[in-house]
């Protein structure tokens, strides 16, 4: 019997060892077997490339390897990036679920980032190309010696560009100047026209920044730049951006006679570029040239050809569907021209329609983004859920398996040691135990997954609100301090737990957009009575009560409204208490909003799993409403 037993066991740890040596590949060889591979394959070739990364695709020693299969997917979509984009964003879309599996490999991550960011951006997606720029520019400042050169480059030089358009105007300028040292850094390293073109795409995002910011002696600085650039390609476009720069400066100098020869040089490049290619960037650029010209012109009381170059841009209207901002610039840039002649009526008219135009366009980016930032809230939820759906689903196999495998061999044993029964059932207890704490924990998943959209749609509405009423340029800083409350949210609402500090610093960007729709009819403050650094507590559990405390409490006074928030801390306890000085019959007693409803439920789990009782008191007088947690933490 003993034999037996010894035999049994011995298969097992044979079956086991050779699982194992299946696995015992290292992805890191695998990858640099690949990368070699590939060096006999024209870069330019696509037919061959694709070829060759389908054949590699079929090879079964990849199938178990995430790293490997993901940098392969990359290659495809890299291949068909010309041919088929749809084909390219599926294999893109492939690399980006198996390398996201992956702890390491960040030059890949942030290959596949920018690539996926490419795709959406070609497709006028910008939050999602925006989002994955930042991604992979996040992980080259968290690990630059882990990335080539190259791959940062055009990484922080693309992500910095998408920033700029998306007025976030420090950040791209902090990625163009990493770009920059790490262009300079490596400048042996690099092939010297990747360097030097990148360093002209830097130079020119530079000089876009300064003239926002309205820095002259920097415009000079980078311009300088941009002609020792164009000294060294020698090519068209350098050499209109060049000229284009220089028109911007002379404006600025309000010296409009060199302007306009500068301006007219870019009409020349443009006018022989679009004879050439027939392409409508060309044409777009003649119809900025024109605009540009009609203002200087009129500037300099040139009429007639002024005048001539009004038409000149009406012909290209004609043909050519115009964008918003173009449109907009040309209008006003016509208005100037009847200004400066007096023509008060036509001005009048052509300022109104300028206005129009500006309305226009601020709507349709509003309700695009908008529109953009929900159907990516869609995606990413149904990618976390369909992830946590797939380790569920891992997890009961690895179980099941362990399972069948106990089962085989209590069975073999139970003639010999009785015993084995009882270890069998105080093992299996167990594993109910903690299949009973992981339903609990996946039911407090859920819930928080609720309550975000719910947050979320309340300050669409808000903001939906505030864009019809209130004034444009409002609008549009109401939207960016909301895309930065989004952003937060996005990233609370993938842990379990947060810092305090963090979640106080999303309630604040909260009251601050609520103070801005409401046209600061009420103040807020917020005092933290104890050190909370390195206190962590579950996202979005305090904001359903300050939401209410804004909601309900001080929207419908008419004097001025107050929020306190104290925050006070124990050995066991956070206690947060929020005060508003609403009148209590706003809020029936048992007022319950919905976030509220789900945040009482995410406290009793959390009650559960931690075995601390925590409360929820609410005191209502006619003249004010307090809500007091108590909220068990732990420790970073």
């Amino acid at each position: 019997m003993r034999n037996i037993l010894y035999l049994l066991l011995f298969t097992v740890l044979l079956s086991c060892q050779k699982k194992l040596e299946k696995k015992d590949v290292s992805p890191t060889q695998l990858l640099e077997q690949l990368k070699q591979e590939a060096k006999g394959i024209g870069s330019n070739d696509s037919e061959s490339r694709i070829a060759f990364w389908n054949q590699v695709l079929d090879r079964s020693i990849y199938s178990q390897q995430n790293a490997p299969l993901a940098y392969i997917h990359y290659e495809l979509a890299k291949a068909y990036a010309k041919a088929d984009l749809t084909k390219s964003k599926i294999h893109i879309e492939t690399a980006l679920g198996l390398i996201e599996k992956e702890k390491d490999f960040f030059d890949i991550k942030v290959s596949i980032y920018n690539g996926l960011a490419n795709i959406y951006l070609i497709e006028g997606k910008t939050f999602q190309s925006n989002h994955y720029y930042n991604k992979a520019a996040a992980l080259i400042t968290a690990h630059p010696d882990e990335i080539e050169p190259k791959a940062q480059i055009i990484c922080l030089v693309n992500c910095a560009q998408e920033n700029f358009n998306s007025s976030q105007v420090e950040k791209a300028s902090e990625q163009n100047y990493l770009a920059l040292h790490t262009a300079t850094k490596n400048k042996g390293d690099l092939e010297e026209h990747f360097y030097h073109n990148n360093l002209f795409r830097i130079y020119t995002q530079l000089f876009r920044i300064y003239e926002y910011k309205g820095q002259l002696d920097s415009l000079k600085l980078y311009n300088q730049k941009v002609g020792e650039i164009y000294k060294i390609l020698n090519n068209d476009k350098v050499q209109r951006f060049y000229y284009e720069q220089k028109a911007i400066i002379y404006t600025e100098e309000q010296q409009l006679d060199s302007a306009i020869i500068y301006t007219k040089k870019c009409e020349a490049l443009d006018k022989r570029s679009y004879a050439e290619t027939k392409l409508g960037i060309h044409q777009l650029n003649l119809y900025k040239d024109y605009t540009n010209l009609i203002t200087l012109h009129a500037l300099s009381e040139q009429f007639s050809k002024a005048e001539k170059y009004i038409q000149a841009a009406q012909e290209i209207e004609k043909t050519s569907s115009v964008n918003y901002s173009s449109k907009f610039n040309n209008r006003m840039a016509q208005a100037q021209y009847y200004l400066q002649k007096k023509n008060l009526d036509a001005y009048r008219k052509l300022h109104l329609e300028s206005l129009a135009i500006k309305d226009a366009l601020q709507a349709s980016n509003s309700a695009k983004a908008i529109a953009e930032i929900s159907v990516f809230y869609d995606v990413e939820a149904k990618k976390k859920s369909i992830t946590q759906l797939n380790e569920t689903v891992a997890t009961t196999n690895e179980k099941l398996a362990t399972r069948t495998l106990l089962l085989i061999i209590s069975g073999l044993l139970f003639l010999i040691v009785i015993g084995f029964i009882s270890f069998y059932v105080y093992v299996h207890r167990q594993r109910n135990r903690l299949e009973a704490k992981e339903k609990m924990l996946l039911q407090q998943k859920l819930l928080r997954t609720q309550m975000e959209p719910h947050f979320i749609f309340n300050t669409l509405s808000s903001l939906q609100s505030f864009i019809r009423f209130e004034e444009k340029e409002k609008s549009i800083r109401y939207l960016k301090l909301f895309s930065k409350l989004l952003r937060s949210s996005l990233e609370m609402s993938r842990n379990d737990y947060i810092s305090l500090e963090d979640e106080l610093e999303a309630i604040k960007n909260y009251l601050a957009l609520q103070q801005m729709r409401l046209n600061h009819n009420f103040e807020f403050d917020i005092l933290i009575a104890d050190d909370i650094f390195g206190v962590m507590i579950p996202p979005m559990l305090i904001q359903p009560f300050v939401e209410n405390a804004v909601i309900h409490g001080v929207t419908p006074l008419k004097e001025k409204g107050e929020i306190r928030i104290r925050i006070d801390l124990d050995d066991h306890f956070i206690t947060v208490a929020v005060l508003d000085n609403g009148k209590g019959s706003n809020k029936p007693s048992g007022h319950t909003s919905l976030s509220g409803s789900i945040a009482r439920e995410r406290m009793e789990l959390l009650f559960k799993e931690t075995s601390k009782k925590g409360t929820i008191q609410i005191t209502q007088t006619p003249k004010s409403y307090l809500v007091v947690l108590k909220i068990p933490y732990k420790t970073a």
